[in-house]
């Protein structure tokens, strides 16, 4: 959260106390260190990965509303920034109901559909309907003004299989970086001149008990969210375009949404889809709105090399215990 500002003189403005509350279904409280309760002043932003795994979502939405609560405080005037009083030992607890209720609200992107090219209302509406009365469509940008041509089912495949054998990807690692994995997908498709943009699936409570969740033999994992490119293809046989997920950490072969969804998810675990263009990086809720599909390839690129740095290293400690296992074309170093 920063450097610890010292040596500042005393401000009139009250001392901040955080008073514990109680959350739903049960309490969970996290330890906070003084030394984490920050000064805030003037900070330079950085762009930071919008993580997909839900214990570092709690951690960013802990810290959020503790600046969230200091932008807050309306100061005398004074040259000193804003601060939250260090607390002793015995006030470093702090109860989530009550912290995160410094939270803004969520934040709404939604846009109308044209229908330009592809049925994009209906398509919503079918996916709402298949996924019950747990799932809503959450923020919507207009996707039907398609970015590219409409592939036959054939076509579709062909591509998926080249995105799958892109050694650039890290697929299997899956605790993260599908944010990554999602833009580098979008901009291979853009390429080859197919349609494509983006579905979004986050949980409805961030502390409700309940995750979206997926595994392989290397790993688990827990999300907040999951994000992969969704594009539309045609249907020789019938004529009909309908939407695919494209993601090859999931399944070996394009998927419709719905089934993608149902992987990850418990039949009882409340959601919210969301749907944007392809510049769209992280989720609008949490991340806001991106303009270019550009500003986005740095950290793409950063996070695809350091995760299949990571995947290699516990692809090599899992093939050493399980030497039965290794693929051909693996070796290990």
């Amino acid at each position: 959260m920063g450097d610890v500002i010292k040596n500042i003189g005393p401000l009139n403005i009250p001392e901040i106390k955080i008073r514990a509350g109680k959350i739903k279904p049960e309490k969970e409280t996290i330890p906070v260190s003084p030394k984490d309760l920050c000064s805030i002043g003037f900070q330079e932003e950085t762009f930071k990965r919008p993580s997909a795994d839900i214990h570092t979502r709690r951690a960013e939405v802990l810290k959020e509303s503790v600046k969230t609560a200091v932008s807050n405080i309306k100061s005398k005037a004074s040259d000193n920034p804003k601060f939250i009083t260090m607390l002793d030992d015995s006030q470093s607890k702090f109860d989530l109901g009550d912290i995160t209720s410094f939270l803004t609200g969520e934040k709404g992107f939604h846009e109308t559909p044209s229908n330009t090219d592809i049925n994009q209302t209906g398509y919503m509406n079918d996916l709402i309907g298949k996924l019950g009365s747990g799932a809503r469509m959450q923020n919507v940008q207009d996707v039907s003004r398609l970015n590219g041509r409409i592939p036959s089912l054939a076509e579709l495949k062909e591509e998926f299989n080249k995105l799958a054998s892109d050694p650039s990807v890290p697929f299997e690692y899956i605790v993260d970086g599908c944010y990554a994995r999602a833009h580098h997908m979008c901009e291979t498709m853009m390429k080859d001149n197919i349609n494509c943009g983006k579905m979004f699936v986050m949980i409805e409570d961030l502390y409700g008990g309940g995750m979206l969740a997926a595994k392989n033999k290397f790993m688990n994992a827990e999300w907040w969210y999951h994000v992969a490119p969704v594009t539309f293809a045609k249907d020789p046989k019938t004529e009909k375009v309908e939407g695919y997920i494209m993601d090859p950490g999931m399944a070996d072969h394009p998927l419709k949404a719905e089934e993608w969804i149902g992987m990850m998810r418990d039949k009882d675990l409340k959601i919210k889809v969301d749907i944007t263009r392809a510049p769209q990086f992280g989720p609008l809720e949490s991340d806001g709105e991106n303009q270019t599909f550009e500003e986005s390839l740095p950290v793409t690129a950063d996070t695809m090399k350091e995760y299949s740095k990571a995947l290699k290293e516990i692809k090599d400690e899992y093939y050493a215990h399980h030497p039965e296992e290794i693929p051909p074309e693996i070796f290990i170093t």
